[in-house]
């Protein structure tokens, strides 16, 4: 009899301290969760006063650097007659170096915008086939310097949509430079929009390198890049991709991507059909 009143006692007392550890352990973990908002609220406080800066940062260097781009590019066409090779050459250099920085400047103030939430859409009638007819001919110059050919498959002549062309143009002629950037010389890209009832489908498609498959998670994020290089030197900031998706998001879309190692790579969008 005593020995069962003795064991209740110890059963009773282990309970007691189990109850007391698992409530130390709630009250721990209950600080943590509190030390965790805290953390959260100021990273936000942080990330917002950072997005803030480099808009500042960014618009300031902007007018600058398009000066810059702007005139010499004027000057390059002026005294074509008067210069020599070298100095020509030297302002040709000018002119790439400054449009480069200043297409950097640009995604670093569309990002600073985006992360910020100030990210408002101009939605219009339009007929995106137009849009990228637009964005091919755009790029026709960059894609002569390879002596790449850009084709169009018109598959729909005219697709009337409500979005914004100015993003929309962004996302295209980002993908569309990207092709060209990433082909061999003498190489082609493919551009098609098909469109079914429920969304329509722009594809942009390469025959150069491929994306290894373990690196396609690189791909849409601000700064991923891959170990796939350019043929000829052109740079990248690793934030067009990260920005087209954001936009095309932004008008109910998505963006994909569909690559085989040698073999190219088609990077497709979609944008709802509706009218």
């Amino acid at each position: 009899m005593t020995d069962n009143k003795n064991s209740s006692i110890k059963d009773a007392a282990a309970g007691i301290d189990l109850l007391e550890e698992l409530s130390r352990l709630n009250n721990e973990l209950a600080g943590m969760h509190r030390e965790l908002a805290k953390k959260n609220v100021e990273l936000a406080r942080l990330n917002e006063e950072k997005n803030q800066f480099v808009g500042m940062a960014a618009h300031d260097i902007r007018k600058p650097l398009a000066i810059i781009t702007t005139y010499s590019e004027i000057l390059k066409e002026d005294t074509a007659h008067l210069l020599d090779a070298e100095h020509a050459e030297f302002l040709s250099l000018i002119e790439a170096t400054g449009r480069a920085a200043l297409d950097v400047v640009n995604s670093f103030l569309d990002m600073s915008k985006i992360e910020a939430g100030v990210f408002d859409l101009n939605l219009q009638p339009g007929d995106l086939m137009e849009q990228l007819r637009c964005a091919v001919r755009f790029n026709k110059p960059l894609a002569q310097k390879k002596n790449i050919v850009l084709n169009i498959k018109e598959e729909a002549a005219v697709v009337q949509l409500v979005f914004d062309a100015q993003k929309i143009a962004q996302v295209l002629d980002n993908l569309i430079s990207n092709a060209i950037k990433f082909s061999p010389f003498g190489a082609q890209v493919d551009c098609a929009l098909v469109r079914d009832k429920e969304s329509v489908i722009v594809s942009v498609r390469d025959y150069a390198q491929g994306i290894p498959q373990h690196e396609l998670d690189r791909l849409f994020k601000p700064f991923g890049k891959t170990s796939v290089r350019s043929t000829n030197g052109e740079s990248s900031t690793g934030l067009g991709l990260a920005i087209s998706k954001k936009i095309v998001a932004a008008h109910g879309g998505v963006i994909w991507v569909e690559t085989a190692e040698e073999k190219g790579a088609t990077f497709f969008f979609s944008l709802p059909a509706r009218e």
